[in-house]
Parts: C-alpha cells; sequence; structure tokens
C-alpha cells in the first residue's frame, strides 16, 4: 500500500522543497502530513455530502459550493504553509 502513494509523497516533498527554497513555503512541512489533509479536505465533503445538506441546509453537490470550499480550502493551505515572519518592532 505505501508504495501506491509514496511516488505521490515524494512530489509533495519535492513541491516543498522547491517552495521553501524559493522563499515561498515555510520550512519543516512534512509530506505526509500535508498528503493526508489534503485528502480529509477533499473527501470529507464529498462522502457527507447527503448527511451535510440535513444538518447545514447547503448543497455541497452544487458547483458553486464545491467551489467555494475549494477556495477555502486552498486559502487554509496556503496560509499553513507560507512563510512566518517575524513582527517588525516598532521603535518609539
Amino acid at each position: 500500500m505505501r508504495e501506491t502513494i509514496s511516488p505521490l509523497i515524494d512530489l509533495l516533498r519535492v513541491t516543498l522543497e522547491r517552495g521553501v527554497a524559493a522563499g515561498q513555503f515555510r520550512s519543516g512541512s512534512d509530506p505526509l502530513d500535508l498528503y493526508v489533509t489534503l485528502v480529509g479536505m477533499g473527501y470529507y465533503i464529498v462522502a457527507n455530502r447527503f448527511t451535510v445538506q440535513p444538518f447545514t441546509g447547503r448543497n455541497y453537490a452544487e458547483q458553486r459550493h464545491q467551489e467555494s470550499i475549494s477556495t477555502m480550502h486552498i486559502d487554509m493551505l496556503l496560509s499553513y504553509l507560507r512563510p512566518v515572519v517575524a513582527p517588525v518592532e516598532r521603535r518609539a
């Protein structure tokens, strides 16, 4: 089973390393943790779309809701991956 996802994990590792080298990603992100997070974000809304709707009144099978949640997921992931910027000290 590990061999099934290892090429993807390797691709994520290389992507993270390139992002760190370019100053676009923070260091220390684990590619396997990122993979599990990506799968979880995508899977939950698809697998639970029929049970989520009765509780929320929102149909995540609709294109506009899929686009909305996808945009939010991307924003969340990029916020996590961005380098941490130290606060600038202000002089009085």
